[in-house]
Formats: C-alpha cells, sequence, structure tokens
C-alpha cells in the first residue's frame, strides 16, 4: 500500500473512530441528559419603599452590605408622629374616663330613682290623708293643693328618672370598659398612631444583600418610593431556558446537575426540576409575535425550566442575580409527571417585620385603659335586677 492510500485509510480510521466514539457516548451518557447554556440565576430581589411620608434622618447600610431579617434600613422624621401619637394617647385616657362616668352614671341614676320612690311613699299618703278630709274642712285648700302637686311632681321625676335609667343600662348594656364603642375607637385611633410612629423604622423583611441604594439623608419620601433593593442570598433559583425540542423528555422531579461560570466546572450544584413554565417568553413580551401573517418564519421557541438549588450548596457557593448557569438535566425516569401538583395553602416564603407592626401600641393600649378605669363592673344580674323595679 503507498504512501496516498495509507493517508486515506488513517483519516477514514480516524473518522470512523471519533463517529463510534459519539455514538457510544451518546448511548452511554448524553441521551439520558439535556442540556443547556442559556440557563441565568433568578431570585427575589425585594424593593424597599416607606409606608409613610416623612424626611430621611439616617441610612444604616448601603450597596453590598449584608443585612439580617428585622435589621434597620433606614430611619425617617419622627416628630409629627410622636405629636400624633401623644394626643391619641390622651385621647384614649380620656375616652376610658367618660365612659367609667356613663357606667357610674347609671348606679347614681338608679339611687336617685330609689330616693324619689322613697319620698313617693310620704307625698302619697299626705296626699290621700288631705283628700279624704278636704271636703270637712279639716285641712285648708290650700294646704290640700300643695300636698297633690307634691304628689303630681314625684310621680312625674320618678317617670324621668325611669327613662334616664333606661338611656342609661343602654348606653353600657352588653359592654365593659375595655370593649366599648367610644374605648375602642379610641384604642384603633392610638394603635394606628403608634404603629405609624413605628414606620419611621424601616427594617428589612429579609436577610440579603442590599443593592440599587438610591435614599439620601435628608431626602423627603412617601409610600412607593424606591429606596434601596434586599436581595435575599437563600431565595434563589436558575431558570434554565430549553429548546422546545428538548422539553419531551423533561419531567418535574428529575434531578439537576449546574455549573456557574463564576467557579467553573470545579463546583457543581446539585438541584430538582420544579416546574416548567406556561409560556415561552415571546408571548410574554411587552409586544407578543403574531404569528397569523403572511411573512411568517418559524423560529425555534425556548421554555423557562424552573430548578431548586440547595440551600447548603448555595451557602458554600454563593451566587448572584443574573450570573449564567449551564444545566444539565437527567431525563431517564420519565414516569414523573410534566405538569405541576397542586399545592397547599401554606406560604412559600414569609417575613414577620411588619406583622409585629403595632404589637407595642396593642400592649400600651391595654395598660392606659388599666390605669385609667377605676369601675366596679356591672354583671348582668345587675342590670337586669334595676330594670325589673321599672
Amino acid at each position: 500500500m503507498d504512501r496516498k492510500h495509507k493517508a486515506i485509510f488513517a483519516v477514514l480510521i480516524t473518522f470512523s473512530s471519533i463517529l463510534l466514539l459519539a455514538f457510544i457516548s451518546w448511548c452511554v451518557f448524553f441521551r439520558f441528559y439535556k442540556s443547556t447554556r442559556d440557563s441565568y440565576v433568578h431570585g427575589n430581589p425585594i424593593l424597599i419603599t416607606p409606608q409613610i411620608s416623612s424626611y430621611v434622618t439616617s441610612i444604616h447600610s448601603d450597596d453590598t452590605f449584608l443585612i439580617e431579617e428585622g435589621q434597620i434600613l433606614v430611619k425617617l422624621e419622627t416628630i409629627d408622629f410622636e405629636t400624633v401619637y401623644e394626643k391619641t394617647k390622651a385621647d384614649l385616657a380620656n375616652a376610658t374616663r367618660q365612659t367609667v362616668l356613663k357606667f357610674e352614671a347609671v348606679r347614681v341614676v338608679f339611687a336617685e330613682l330609689k330616693a324619689e320612690q322613697a319620698v313617693l311613699i310620704k307625698a302619697q299618703v299626705d296626699y290621700e290623708d288631705r283628700k279624704a278630709v278636704v271636703d270637712s274642712g279639716a285641712v285648708s285648700q290650700e294646704d290640700f293643693i300643695a300636698a297633690e302637686s307634691f304628689y303630681l311632681a314625684t310621680l312625674s321625676r320618678i317617670e324621668m328618672l325611669k327613662s334616664k335609667l333606661k338611656m342609661a343600662i343602654a348606653y353600657v348594656r352588653g359592654t365593659t370598659v375595655e370593649t366599648h364603642p367610644v374605648v375602642l375607637a379610641a384604642k384603633e385611633a392610638f394603635i394606628e398612631a403608634s404603629v405609624n410612629l413605628e414606620r419611621c423604622v424601616i427594617r428589612s423583611p429579609a436577610t440579603g444583600i442590599v443593592t440599587l441604594r438610591t435614599v439620601q439623608v435628608g431626602e423627603a419620601v412617601n409610600p412607593n418610593d424606591p429606596l434601596m433593593t434586599v436581595v435575599p442570598i437563600e431565595q434563589m433559583w436558575v431558570n434554565a431556558n430549553f429548546k422546545e425540542t428538548q422539553l419531551s423528555k423533561i419531567r418535574i422531579g428529575q434531578k439537576v446537575d449546574m455549573t456557574a461560570d463564576m467557579y467553573g466546572y470545579e463546583v457543581i450544584y446539585h438541584g430538582v426540576v420544579e416546574g416548567i413554565s406556561g409560556g415561552t417568553g415571546a408571548v410574554f413580551s411587552l409586544l407578543p409575535p403574531q404569528e397569523a401573517t403572511g411573512n411568517w418564519i418559524k423560529i425555534v421557541q425556548r421554555l423557562p425550566v424552573r430548578v431548586t438549588l440547595d440551600p447548603e450548596e448555595l451557602r458554600k457557593h454563593p451566587l448572584r442575580l443574573g450570573l449564567t448557569m449551564e444545566t444539565h438535566v437527567h431525563v431517564n425516569d420519565l414516569d414523573l409527571p410534566q405538569n405541576p401538583q397542586p399545592r397547599n395553602e401554606k406560604p412559600i416564603y414569609l417575613t414577620e417585620v411588619y406583622n409585629i407592626q403595632g404589637d407595642k401600641g396593642k400592649k400600651d393600649s391595654i395598660g392606659i385603659i388599666r390605669d385609667n378605669n377605676t369601675l366596679v363592673e356591672f354583671s348582668e344580674e345587675e342590670l337586669n335586677s334595676m330594670l325589673s323595679e321599672l
């Protein structure tokens, strides 16, 4: 065999070996994987905005800073809110005292009624005695008229006191000082003022990295004005944008291997397919495509596949939003579902920062009412006893 034929034979052998190696690799490895480099880290960036209008007095965090959940980010001017707080505090104390007087008024009117009923006994006797002898001249006509007038006046005062007692009981019946509508209204106003005062301190709703700080000291801010963004470092996942031709074997629950360009192939992240998007990126764009046109051109679409990240691996090798990932999905388990299963109502993400606002106001309001309430509470039996004498 001459040199020329040897060269051709060597090329054929090499080419055949490459094809054979590629075929073996596909049979052993690649046919069980679907891969894409069109993958990016996503998360839950939290836009920090004030809940009230005020002026910024201090800033406690800046870009790239790590902030813990509940830690102070910004403080606002408090003078106006402190004034409202003190006013509503005094209003609550006054409402409690006035309500106590309304309860005590029931006892006062009832005592007055009992006194008038005692007066009525003598007035009735005097009137009837004089009426029996007035015709005989034993008493003067003037004395009889005076006794009659006093008797009728006493009857009228008793009827008036009965009406007052009914009104007094109607104002307080079915409530206590703490649950009376007047006190509750003042209490809610006080709690609202307390909450607004607490909102002068803006806290982080999650643990994360501060980015995009735009707020400045002395700046006037209003609700919904962006101050900064907090990126929770443990609330991250990967959106792997697979071609529609790759999706036939991808199932929810399949295992995924990922590498980040930030760390290279030395660090491998392990995740699970959590879900497949309900539509392509083009459909949800600002100007979605209109396929029913005469110049239609077929373009292979990509569909985002959401992949979870292992929290422990994420802590060891932290990522940032928007970083590029290379994703390999193990597609050997085809018994898993393509559609997600219904979830329970348990929240996926949760913060307690805003829920605790008002706790201090509620606690303080109870103390204010207690300090200003000197009333011995009525029982329902006591009120019914009063009403039975009307």
